[in-house]
Order: structure tokens, then C-alpha cells, then sequence
């Protein structure tokens, strides 16, 4: 039985053309038409930018610039330096190889880092972060004290950097000697594990804050001593 399923193939700005029932484009970066499901394959060099609707958008062994623009997306970087802002939606984005920049944007994203070292922003919403392999930057900022959301930074393998920013956070160093910072300008109750390794927590936030709105540490001998808190701080 013959099937006439439509994929959308958008490889840049410019015209499409339909074979058997598969559509692709021509030339520099756009956005194919809004339809939920498209597939979006990026061009090396060019800004490949998705729809308003769901998408799913693949990057190349080049180094990619894509945007998810609306919708919630799904986008995998593949290998090369790469750069995804997912924008607005609640996007799943996985970076492949190279030292990737992701970006998240609004909404409740999903973002998984891939095997180098990459540096990942959650922006506003509340956020998934994980860094898996690399000495991995992972980061939720969504403007200057401004609540970006109850988000959950997890680093992986490798010596990482974790910092929830404002709202309440759940960070977990996971492998490796991790950095996990918390500086709240509006402090809220923060949860932060070091994991395994010999682990860094700077936990002072701005103001002092009561002990409902305390920065929860676990940490353990091999770690560092905590010096940088708030008399209202527990470590265990």
C-alpha cells in the first residue's frame, strides 16, 4: 500500500523542491513550512532557523547555528563547534560532538550535553540539565535577578561548573572536581550534591535569608571547606 506521507527537509532559505513525497530546500537558512513535524536538516555555515510549530532539527559534522524559534522542538547538534538557542517552547536539545554552546531560552527544556566541553544555559522555565562528558559549564540565567525557573543541573563525567542562578535549583556535581555555585539576589531554598570527586561549593547568597530559604549542601570529606555562605546554610 502506498503511503503519502509529507516530511518537510529544510537545508537553507530558498526554494523546495518535492521528491516522492519528501520535500527539501535550497539555499541559506529558513524556515521550512509551519506544519508539526517537520524535519529540518541545518547547512554548515548558514543560521538554520525552525518554525513556529514542533520541529525536528538535525545539525551536520560542520559547526551549526540553529534556532528553534516557536514550538516545542526537538534538536540534535551533531558534531562540530555548534550554537542552538531553542527559544521560545519547551525543547528537548542534544549536543553531539565538539565543544557546544546550547541555549534554552523560555519555557521547560530538556537540554543534554554531549561528549566535549559545553557550555549550557537553561534560560527562564524550569529546566533540565545535563552535562555527560567534557568539563562541562552548566548555567540557568535568565536576566539580571530575574527568576529563571526551578531548574535541575546534573554535570556528568568530567571537572564541571554548575550554577542554578535564581529560583529553586537542584544542582548535582555528578563525576569529576565540580565548581557548584548558588548567589541568589531573592534567596529561595537551593539543594546542591557534589558527588564524587574533590568538589568546590560557593553558596553566599546576597542578602541573608531564613533558614526555610537555605542553601541545602551535601558534601563530604574528600570536598573542599565551605567558606563562601549564609549563617542559615546546612551542610551534610
Amino acid at each position: 500500500m502506498k503511503t503519502n506521507t509529507r516530511i518537510i527537509i529544510n537545508l537553507a532559505l530558498g526554494s523546495f523542491i518535492t521528491v516522492g513525497g519528501v520535500v527539501a530546500a535550497s539555499s541559506s537558512a529558513q524556515a521550512a513550512p509551519c506544519t508539526d513535524g517537520n524535519v529540518i536538516i541545518a547547512k554548515a555555515g548558514k543560521v538554520t532557523v525552525g518554525t513556529d510549530c514542533d520541529d525536528k532539527i538535525y545539525g551536520t559534522s560542520g559547526n551549526d547555528t540553529i534556532v528553534g524559534s516557536g514550538g516545542d522542538d526537538k534538536i540534535w547538534s551533531g558534531t562540530g563547534v555548534d550554537t542552538v538557542f531553542g527559544s521560545s517552547g519547551d525543547d528537548d536539545l542534544y549536543s553531539g560532538g565538539g565543544a557546544d554552546h546550547i541555549d534554552g531560552g523560555s519555557g521547560n527544556d530538556f537540554i543534554m550535553g554531549g561528549t566535549e566541553n559545553d557550555t549550557i544555559n537553561g534560560g527562564g522555565g524550569d529546566d533540565i540539565m545535563r552535562g555527560e562528558e567534557g568539563n562541562d559549564s552548566l548555567y540557568s540565567y535568565a536576566g539580571a535577578n530575574v527568576n529563571d525557573g526551578s531548574d535541575e543541573l546534573i554535570g556528568g563525567d568530567g571537572n564541571d561548573n554548575l550554577n542554578g542562578g535564581e529560583g529553586s535549583d537542584s544542582l548535582n556535581g555528578d563525576s569529576g572536581d565540580d565548581t557548584l555555585e548558588s548567589h541568589e539576589a531573592n534567596p529561595v531554598y537551593d539543594h546542591l550534591a557534589g558527588g564524587q570527586g574533590k568538589d568546590k561549593f560557593a553558596v553566599k547568597d546576597v542578602i541573608e535569608h531564613s533558614h526555610a530559604n537555605r542553601d541545602d549542601v551535601d558534601n563530604d570529606n574528600f570536598d573542599f571547606a565551605v567558606t563562601n555562605k549564609n549563617a542559615n546554610d546546612t551542610f551534610h
